[in-house]
Order: C-alpha cells, then structure tokens, then sequence
C-alpha cells in the first residue's frame, strides 16, 4: 500500500509558527491556528518581541512571496517592522510605496486602497467579514 506524503504548511518550511505567519502577513487562520496565540500576537505585549523576531528571520522570504501575489503592497509584517513611515490614511499603499522609492522592478502600482491600515494591522472597517460578522452576531444578518 503507498503512503501519500503530504507537504509541510509553507510556515513550518520557513520555520515560523502557522501563527506568526498567519499575523505577519493578514491571512485567514487555518482551522489548526491556536486562536489565543493569534491574540497575543494582535494585542502584542511579550509576543511582540517573538512576531519580531519571527519576521527578522523569515520577513525576506515572506516579503518575496507576497509581492508575487500581491504587487504594489506589502504585507502587515513589513508594516509593523520595517516600513520606514506609516502610510497616511489617506494614501493607498502602491503610492506610498512610489513615493518612499520602495517598488521593486516590475513592481506595478494597483492604486486600490489596501484592507491594512498604515501600521500593518487589518482594518475592521475595510474589512467585509469583520463587519459582516458583527452583523450577524447583533441579529440583523
């Protein structure tokens, strides 16, 4: 009988937790997330120190990734810890981006506002499923 081989979550190939990668870069956390870790990292305190150190080891290769994905952006990680300015409200980020000289070659400018606020964190009002949540847990979903 063959035995499938199931490939390692891309988090444990890059050797952070499936947390730190799901709070460095704003994905959806998988079934298998520890919800209390996902806290700590959102409302910081020591786990801060540990999201920082995560991204100082992995950022490079999380940021290359990302920009594959998601051009003229960057992910919450590189908000948080190595933007050199937060991005005004007002400002999407691809023309931050311009402006600060930080696009990459081949980098294009989407000029979309971004669901991330200027310090990297998600925006609850940019973004529908927090909203939609609320919603329906207040009863008129």
């Amino acid at each position: 009988m063959s035995r499938v081989r199931r490939r390692a979550p891309k988090a444990r190939r890059l050797g952070i937790s499936i947390e730190e990668r799901v709070a460095l870069l704003g994905e959806e956390p998988p079934p298998e997330a520890n919800p209390f870790a996902l806290m700590e990292f959102e409302y910081g305190g020591r786990a801060g120190a540990k999201l920082r150190e995560a991204w100082e080891y992995a950022g490079e290769s999380l940021l290359a990734e990302w920009i594959q994905t998601h051009s003229g952006t960057r992910p919450p990680g590189w908000w948080r810890f190595d933007a050199p300015e937060p991005r005004p409200e007002d400002e999407t980020e691809a023309s931050c981006l311009e402006r600060l000289g930080l696009l990459h070659e081949g980098e294009v400018g989407s000029g979309r506002p971004s669901q991330h606020g200027g310090d990297g964190r998600p925006s609850p009002l940019r973004n529908s499923n927090l909203v939609i949540g609320w919603i329906g847990w207040r009863g008129f979903g």
